[in-house]
């Protein structure tokens, strides 16, 4: 399996777990017209912050993994959440049962590991 097919499995999984949740539902898509743009630069804004990133920090991967999960998310419902705290709330609390959960902690190992190292 490439590492795109490996990031895009997350992400699914991620958008999964974000419909099943509550808080997400209530949280209106933007129509697709006006999420283009904004997902694009959610994606390129992760990749920033990503490389950003201090290379000797160890939090460093779980700090990787929350910038793509806020692009997810922010991808998935729309830009205009970034600042919400709620919507950080949510990302955090959302991260922290993905690295619990038996099943898609190993998952979320391999998009660290994916992240952190560009893809390749």
């Amino acid at each position: 399996m490439s590492p795109i097919s490996k990031l895009q499995q997350v992400a699914a999984l991620i958008r999964q777990q974000v419909a099943a949740r509550p808080a997400a539902s209530a949280a209106r898509p933007a129509p697709a017209a006006r999420r283009n743009a904004p997902q694009r630069g959610a994606a390129a804004q992760a990749r920033r912050r990503i490389a950003a990133l201090d290379p000797s920090d160890p939090e460093r991967g779980r700090k990787a993994f929350r910038h793509f999960l806020e692009a997810v998310l922010l991808q998935q419902f729309g830009a205009q959440l970034a600042n919400d705290a709620a919507f950080q709330e949510l990302t955090c609390t959302l991260q922290q049962r993905m690295e619990h959960d038996p099943e898609l902690a190993p998952l979320v190992q391999q998009a660290i590991a994916l992240l952190l190292t560009g893809g390749r």
